[in-house]
């Protein structure tokens, strides 16, 4: 679904000329456009339109709606001419079909399963996220995967060892490994709420037990804390909407976990141990050549010949069960193209589980029937013309392959905006005797003054230390949170006042120097960026070819009339 939103915000721009150039014929009342027979019903351009609304900077208005029903048009001309090509394989288009179905289902019970059941925020849960949000933690942590692991080495940190030295061997990031696993300054709606929770009994220094979330394991230490003296009750009335949004994500994030946990404890999944590891070990072996063969898009399953050889003697073995239901070796496999291709990328058990419980979802869904609902039915018709229109571009782009030229051209026209390496702030600290005479200079220093050039400075002005500590490209073992608290704040901006045991400090960045990545380091990537440039401005070129043999009939006034209830 994201990628299908993402997609129409980013071809709705094109104003189609079929808009101006079509029939005027009546329309059944349902019926916003019609395109050689094929009908766009009102309800077809509300599951377009909205998405573009709430993802998009783009107003409601006459000409958004346009553009959407534009977007509509053009798919459904491709679409057709890849039907005229016979590129909708039945194999193909079943894949795609339970796929969309399954997305619907899953929106229709999510809605009745978790949303519907949603509690609404205690007085006392808002008004702890209130003060919570007016708090700043300066926050490290390790992270680790493995229960036992986060045990010992929490047992290894409360019987002396250094902090730092764990770090440096728990973190395969090297920033995090360097810097001690320093997540810089946080509060309310950062953290994970358990990690939050955690992280907020402690006391500056105090060191926590292993503390469980959806990602692993983390101990956390508290470094520094900030706090506003001064709320009222005024304060926590502007931001009681904002605070009750981000507790009940946090309540449906809970009950969603806790119904899918449910779920699956009732289906008792059950892993071959002898089969499961085979299967998943060929695959993981082979995972680059499936990725690329698009046996793990929406291309279908016609890539798993390649490996058939290997699969061949244990393909009638069962491989696993659940909910009194068997899959084979080779049931698996036919359900391959509808898992999650970045899950089957990392965690192959993972991403086997999560196919497991798409299909419970998709049994329940047929039990109850939602595959007759409209809504479902036109849901899956757009998931169809939106493959088979992508299908048409991708068969006229093969003939046509990207050439080298094409892919330095992207890369040259973006790599200064695009492709940015992270910054480099060159930063300096002025270090005074107490916090009153930071704050007089910090005054002085926000209306342009500069520190490095005593000629600026009024012969009132503060003492103070300066020291240029150099170029920072993430946080540095010394001052572990000074980029994180510069990196966003524009040059020659103070930050501060900071108390520490050393004195009171401002800090500011005085350059700012961004470059591109080099092309050999990000080569794939820039080569997929322009293919698909090249695939947005395709689509336009052929939808104007093709349009020549395109009868289109629609209906203006409809589509400004229609009501988004």
């Amino acid at each position: 679904m994201k990628n299908d939103k993402s997609q129409i915000l980013i071809l709705v721009a094109f104003a189609s000329f079929l808009l101006s150039s079509c029939s005027k014929d009546e329309l059944p009342p349902h019926v916003i456009a019609e395109v050689s027979g094929r009908q766009i019903t009102a309800d077809d351009f509300k599951r377009a339109y909205i998405p573009v609304l709430l993802y998009s900077d783009k107003p409601e208005s006459a000409q958004t709606r346009e553009e959407v029903l534009n977007f509509l048009i053009d798919q459904t001309i491709l679409a057709q001419a890849a039907q005229n090509l016979h590129l909708d394989t039945p194999p193909t288009l079943e894949t795609v079909t339970r796929t969309a179905r399954k997305s619907a289902f899953t929106r229709i019970l999510y809605t009745e399963w978790v949303k519907q059941q949603l509690p609404e925020p205690s007085e006392a849960e808002l008004r702890q996220a209130f003060q919570r949000s007016h708090s700043s933690l300066l926050i490290r942590h390790l992270f680790i995967k493995d229960s036992s692991e986060a045990r010992q080495l929490h047992e290894n940190l409360t019987s002396g060892a250094n902090w730092d030295s764990v770090a440096t061997v728990t973190f395969e990031d090297p920033s995090l490994a360097a810097n001690g696993g320093v997540l810089g300054w946080m509060k309310f709606g950062d953290m994970d709420p358990h990690f939050e929770d955690a992280a907020f009994e402690l006391e500056t220094g105090q060191i926590s037990e292993p503390v469980q979330t959806r990602h692993g394991w983390h101990i956390i230490r508290v470094d520094a804390q900030s706090k506003e003296l001064i709320l009222t009750e005024y304060d926590f009335s502007l931001e009681r909407k904002r605070l009750r949004r981000i507790i009940r994500e946090r309540h449906e994030n809970r009950l969603s976990d806790s119904t899918v946990n449910a779920m699956m404890d009732q289906a008792n999944l059950i892993f071959q141990p002898q089969i499961a590891p085979r299967v998943w070990t060929i695959l993981r072996t082979h995972f680059r050549q499936l990725s690329n063969s698009g046996l793990l898009s929406d291309q279908g399953n016609s890539e798993l010949g390649k490996f058939e050889n290997e699969f061949e003697p244990i393909l009638d073995e069962e491989m696993l069960r659940f909910a009194g239901t068997v899959w084979t070796v080779k049931d698996f496999l036919e359900k391959l193209p509808e898992m999650n291709r970045q899950l089957m990328l990392e965690n192959l058990k993972k991403a086997t589980a999560f196919l497991v419980r798409d299909e419970l979802i998709h049994d329940a869904g047929l039990k109850r029937d939602l595959d007759q609902r409209p809504d479902v039915i036109g849901e899956i018709d757009d998931r169809r013309n939106q493959f088979l229109a992508n299908l048409y571009l991708r068969y006229i782009a093969e003939s046509q392959p990207i050439s080298e030229v094409s892919i330095k051209k992207h890369y040259k026209q973006y790599a200064s905006s695009k492709y940015l390496a992270l910054d480099s702030l060159n930063i300096l600290e002025l270090t005074f005797s107490d916090q009153t005479e930071a704050n007089e200079l910090k005054i002085m220093l926000t209306e342009g003054l500069d520190p490095t050039d005593p000629t600026t400075l009024p012969h009132d002005a503060p003492e103070f230390q300066l020291v240029d500590l150099g170029w920072f490209q993430g946080a540095g073992s010394e001052h572990p949170d000074y980029y994180h608290r510069l990196v966003n704040v524009p040059i020659k901006t103070p930050v501060g006042p900071l108390t520490g045991s050393d004195g009171v400090r401002l800090i500011l960045a005085s350059k700012r120097y961004r470059h591109a990545k080099p092309l050999a380091d990000i080569y794939e990537q820039v080569e997929q960026d322009a293919q698909a440039d090249r695939l947005t401005k395709l689509r336009l070129l052929e939808v104007q070819r093709l349009s020549a043999n395109v009868e289109l009939k629609l209906d203006l006034k409809k589509l400004a009339d229609l009501t988004l209830d």
